[in-house]
């Protein structure tokens, strides 16, 4: 399953160098990480290495990201070198694409059984792209699927994010549903009927679980409140060398 969501978790990574920008990445686990406490994670884009350690199905971990469009993630090793002293490392984890047009994204970080290496996908998080009140499924799976509110409908991609058209903008008791077209059919996969409101937004991330038949699906949600305003982002500076061991 690991190998499966890494797949669909690494966006393709263009090969053309591209101008420098600053992006807020607000940052998850797809699953809890294969050690505890959790990984220590930088971005490899600058001389010090800015640290973070994700919550798990959760966007609470913000970090800027100051370079191209590919965020390159590094993971924090402590070693001893023949003296017992402690020998800091920042190996390379994984790589994150980050879509032109936005500057807040959330990203979902699935690590490999080892815990050494892994893959992300990115999602905008803004507030215009996806306001308070919202709700949005991002559809990892390879067939179509329709978020549903309350009985209006909107079509899902496979591969797609959508943001459902309707915005709650003040508390109101709904049903959020998600269909799967399966066989010709429309089979559910997802539903919740809760009080919505501008307090908080609805993601909802659907994968198809590999080799099931009939069809399964695995369903994971987060509920995102709004965070402090957070600084303005400036235009990037150059890039310094990658945080190397030492």
């Amino acid at each position: 399953m690991r190998a499966f969501l890494a797949t669909l978790l690494l966006a393709p990574l263009g090969l053309v160098a591209q101008q420098e920008r600053t992006c807020l990445l607000r940052v998850a686990w797809w699953d809890p990480p294969a050690t505890t406490p959790g990984p220590t994670l930088a971005l490899g884009d600058g001389n010090e290495p800015r640290t973070f350690s994700p919550q798990v199905m959760n966007f609470a971990t913000e970090v800027r990201h100051i370079g191209g469009d590919v965020a390159s993630l590094r993971m924090r090793e402590v070693t001893k070198d023949d003296k017992g002293r402690d020998v800091v490392r920042w190996n390379p984890f994984g790589d994150v694409a980050l879509p032109r047009g936005e500057d807040t994204f959330g990203v979902v970080l699935l690590a490999d059984a080892a815990g050494k290496r892994g893959a992300g996908r990115a999602f905008p998080l803004s507030n215009t792209a996806f306001p308070m009140g919202g709700v949005r499924l991002v559809n990892l799976s390879n067939r179509e699927m329709l978020l549903g509110i309350s009985g209006r409908a909107t079509r899902v991609p496979a591969g797609g994010t959508v943001t459902h058209p309707r915005t709650f903008a003040k508390p109101e008791i709904a049903e959020v549903t998600v269909l799967a077209a399966v066989g010709g059919e429309q089979q559910p996969v997802f539903s919740t009927k809760s009080q919505f409101s501008d307090l908080y937004r609805l993601v909802v991330f659907v994968i198809e679980v590999p080799g099931s038949e009939p069809a399964r699906f695995e369903v994971r949600t987060i509920v995102d409140y709004p965070q402090p305003d957070p600084k303005p982002l400036v235009p990037a500076t150059p890039a310094a060398k990658a945080p190397a061991g030492r």
